[in-house]
């Protein structure tokens, strides 16, 4: 093996587990690779290299043989099977057969070590448009999270967050190298850019469970702000929601409807906003808000809240260090002004306060130093 350490990222079928990599691997002294589902490789900008689509295990380990990386993330451990990407046995032939090869193996997402840190957890699940939980589904969940846990007990576990614990096997990062310029606060620009995100889970859950009438009410605050020359918009969300709300949202050159965008084009817009609206307090890509230092507020919690509860409390404590996240009511009006609601809620102070505490976080290299180490006990 060189001193300069290979690194392969296996991609489940998820945007925010590419933002974890990219985090993670950017202007970094190793290789790094990825492994994408097919479904995903469409989002991959035409100058990336490095990356690899695969269909089923044995494209990975064709990959993974020819690569020869020392280090394999999987992204995540638990999702594979959920997306019908392989089963559950060939995932863990999988790692026993990176484990025989001398490589070093870790897992990235959350989810699959909230029952350790929560012992009470369970899941909600939701099947097909119905308003009440699905009994037999959600204990079917919980069951499966259990024995992913215990698969895993022992892998590794990388986390982009800041996670308090005695576990040496749990490994916080923090990418001092990922931005390398950002924008100054309350920078006096032309004009405010305001960026909303929206994913198709949280599209289906408020039109499901919550709020059918929600695309009105977003197409109206969306022509409150445009009655403010200052103010420009970017919406990236599902087609559908542009379907249904295609007679309300308004004619402007000022507001762009965007349905979905390669991964870099989606990281250039956060960095270039002034403010981000999520419909999730649990999107990975929230940490782009976090490095480049963009305020974000909330018109919901988002549908992981309403799989699993105790995920909240996990992103409060972890994440956003016991500061909740501002939550806007989208039936309201909201300020004409960015830097208003900015300053009125403090946003700027609460974005470097969490992002100081990220910092604290050891850099990728000593994690994957660490997960080198592991291996050879």
């Amino acid at each position: 093996m060189s001193d300069k350490p290979e690194l392969l990222f296996v991609l489940s079928a998820d945007f925010g587990e590419y933002v974890n990599a990219n985090l993670f691997s950017r202007n970094q002294p190793f290789q790094s690779h990825f492994a994408l589902p097919r479904r995903l490789i469409n989002y991959v900008g035409p100058h990336r290299t490095g990356v690899f689509p695969y269909g089923n295990i044995k494209d990975l380990v064709e990959l993974t043989t020819r690569l020869r990386p020392e280090v394999v993330l999987l992204c995540s451990g638990y999702l594979f099977s959920i997306n019908r990407i392989f089963t559950h046995d060939e995932l863990t032939g999988f790692v026993a057969w990176l484990h025989q090869s001398g490589v070093s193996v870790g897992t990235t997402d959350p989810w699959l070590r909230i029952w350790a840190l929560k012992p009470d957890t369970r899941f909600t699940i939701y099947s097909g448009h119905r308003t009440e939980p699905d009994a037999e589904l959600s204990d079917t969940m919980t069951s499966f999270q259990k024995v992913m846990e215990e698969h895993f007990s022992n892998t590794p576990h990388v986390f982009s967050v800041p996670i308090n614990t005695d576990r040496a096997d749990w490994l916080s990062f923090y990418n001092d190298r990922f931005a390398q310029s950002t924008q100054a606060s309350h920078e006096r620009r032309p004009h405010d850019q305001w960026l909303f995100v929206m994913s198709r889970e949280d599209l289906t859950f408020l039109m499901n469970l919550e709020d059918a009438h929600f695309p009105h009410s977003l197409a109206q605050r969306l022509t409150e702000l445009l009655e403010n020359e200052r103010n420009r918009i970017t919406l990236v969300a599902p087609p559908r929601l542009f379907d249904l709300a295609k007679q309300d949202f308004p004619d402007s050159d000022r507001l762009t409807l965007l349905p979905y965008c390669d991964f870099d084009t989606f990281e250039g817009l956060v960095r270039a906003a002034d403010i981000a609206v999520y419909w999730n307090v649990l999107s990975a890509s929230l940490l782009y808000c976090l490095y480049y230092r963009v305020p974000a507020v909330f018109l919901s919690k988002g549908h992981q809240v309403r799989v699993c509860s105790n995920l909240y409390d996990h992103a409060v404590e972890h994440v956003y260090q016991g500061r909740p996240p501002l939550m806007l009511n989208p039936q309201d009006s909201f300020p004409a002004e960015a830097d208003g609601l900015i300053d009125k809620h403090r946003l700027d102070e609460w974005v470097s306060a969490i992002s100081a505490h990220f910092s604290h976080s050891p850099s990728p290299s000593r994690v994957i130093h660490s997960l080198r180490q592991h291996e050879r006990k």
